[in-house]
């Protein structure tokens, strides 16, 4: 599953201390079983010194090889332990879809 490399490369890479990956594909067009749209939530000390821009392409570069082939949009969220906290261990969801076949939410 495509759900699971995500999960196994961060964890490989990054040693987060939370990661949430949620399959996002059903409010957007495709087959059921669809794996193509992701929010993934990432904490991790290692971004102490990088900016949001760095730490994207971080997890960019990390996951290459699924974002050239299945995964065709990537949310992310990705923090600091220190701006974890601050925002009480709760992630800004995902914004709506703007396109596909209407399944806006």
């Amino acid at each position: 599953m495509v759900k699971d490399t995500i999960l196994e490369k961060i964890k490989n890479q990054l040693h987060p201390t939370h990661i949430e990956v949620v399959n996002e594909s059903y409010k957007h067009k495709g087959p059921p079983n669809a794996e193509s749209h992701f929010h993934v939530v990432v904490v991790s000390n290692h971004w102490e010194q990088v900016s949001r821009i760095g730490r994207s392409r971080q997890i960019h570069e990390i996951l290459r090889e699924e974002l050239a082939g299945p995964v065709h949009a990537l949310s992310l969220r990705l923090y600091t332990e220190n701006e974890w906290n601050e925002r009480q261990n709760e992630a800004a969801p995902s914004p709506q879809c703007r396109g596909g076949d209407g399944r806006h939410q």
